[in-house]
């Protein structure tokens, strides 16, 4: 059997119909990787004015920006108040969508007032590919909000968000002329009801599809491999004749194909 790296010649041939991912937390040095030091933070304070902090991330260092992070409180006397990290992508891309959170009425009946677009929590080592729920308009980390006289005259309370005060990851696809990318953006957002409420961006990675080294003897000899996986991102023993993912010990993956 001979093992084979793929190379930058060889992708050139493959259908751009091949399904990508990455790993939630993972990177090689075939992607575009990068980490805040110190971790990039984004505040605001509860008071009774309106606020709000933006960052924009370029995944793949194209030069353009991929997404958009905009946390904000919203304050409206005694007629609403909201507070939100607002996810928006830019320039054509995905972001991908947890469950919708469903707002009622404070009234006796429920009365359905609107839904919501959730951004998915990934965990890290999930992975990150084609069948999550990928969608091109905005998504909340968080939000949570009420209106006095939305549906007059009951008026509504809703919140809802997949991430807290621990690391976890956003992913994100890219489309390029050429490529379909995956990447994942690792933060965590403290919210405060009073006082204080932060997201925190600490790195991101963003799957480059090409694979450096055309020899065996550019694997990772020095690394044990602990998952072999293929381009669904499922757990596989026939490791002949398919692209395949290898993860590696030390947290780096490779792409391989084995041809017999």
């Amino acid at each position: 059997m001979k093992l084979i790296l793929l190379t930058i010649s060889l992708f050139a041939f493959l259908p751009l119909s091949i399904a990508q991912h990455c790993v939630a937390g993972q990177f090689d040095a075939n992607d575009y990787q990068y980490v805040f030091n110190p971790a990039f933070e984004l505040t605001i304070i509860e008071n009774n004015d309106s606020s709000s902090d933006t960052v924009n991330i370029d995944l793949n260092n194209d030069g353009m920006f991929d997404v958009q992070f905009i946390l904000a409180h919203d304050d409206g006397g005694n007629w609403y108040d909201r507070n939100y990290v607002k996810v928006v992508p830019l320039n054509d891309n995905q972001v991908a969508a947890g469950p919708a959170q469903m707002c009622y009425a404070n009234c006796t009946e429920d009365i359905f007032v609107s839904s919501i677009a959730i951004t998915q929590s990934f965990d890290s080592l999930a992975i990150i590919d084609y069948t999550a729920n990928w969608i091109d308009s905005n998504s909340y980390v968080h939000f949570s909000t009420w209106e006095s006289n939305v549906p007059n005259p009951c008026g509504y309370a809703c919140n809802g968000g997949l991430f807290n005060d621990s690391f976890s990851y956003v992913g994100v696809r890219v489309y390029t002329a050429t490529e379909t990318l995956y990447g994942w953006i690792k933060l965590k957002f403290k919210f405060a009801s009073m006082g204080e409420s932060k997201l925190t961006v600490s790195s991101f990675a963003c799957d480059q599809l090409t694979v450096a080294g055309t020899s065996e003897e550019t694997m990772k000899s020095n690394q044990q491999v602990v998952r072999v996986i293929d381009l669904l991102g499922r757990e596989t023993t026939k490791h002949s004749n398919q692209l395949l993912i290898y993860i590696y010990s030390d947290g780096s993956t490779q792409k391989v194909i084995r041809m017999e």
